[in-house]
């Protein structure tokens, strides 16, 4: 593997991507699908990098499992620096568990694959099974 692409939503498993990507030197590239936010960590060049750039301490894909909701959010506002966040989104994950069952994610980030391609989009890396997301065609250009 040249290029781990991580779009997990599980915050655990986020982290449980790195930790085998930092243990097999491959570099890891996220979209956090806000502002455009794309992340580069050089595991390749870097192998003692910490995870996360070290926003989020030494932690482990297990430290992180055992955290409860509250913690899992402060884990994710200090990995995405939540100073940078945009207005929409800071007002989404307060909504998070009451109004939404997850935080805003554009189709783009979702459907990773192009819609010639004849390969099914990756199944999802939460911990539980998402329904499937049917490709649209409601671009407005």
């Amino acid at each position: 593997m040249d290029l781990l692409v991580e779009e997990c939503d599980t915050p655990w498993v986020k982290t449980a991507a790195r930790e085998h990507a930092r243990k097999r030197r491959v570099p890891v590239l996220m979209d956090a699908n806000d502002r455009g936010l794309l992340d580069v960590e050089r595991f390749d060049l870097e192998p003692e990098r910490p995870l996360f750039h070290g926003r989020a301490g030494a932690v482990t894909a297990d430290d992180v499992r055992a955290m409860d909701p509250g913690e899992q959010m402060r884990f994710l506002l200090r990995v995405v620096d939540r100073e940078q966040l945009s207005p929409a989104m800071t007002d989404a994950l307060t909504r998070i568990g009451t109004d939404l069952s997850s935080w805003p994610q554009l189709a783009s980030g979702v459907m990773l694959v192009p819609p010639s391609s004849p390969t099914p989009p990756a199944a999802s890396c939460s911990a539980t099974p998402s329904p499937p997301v049917a490709p649209t065609s409601t671009s407005k250009r």
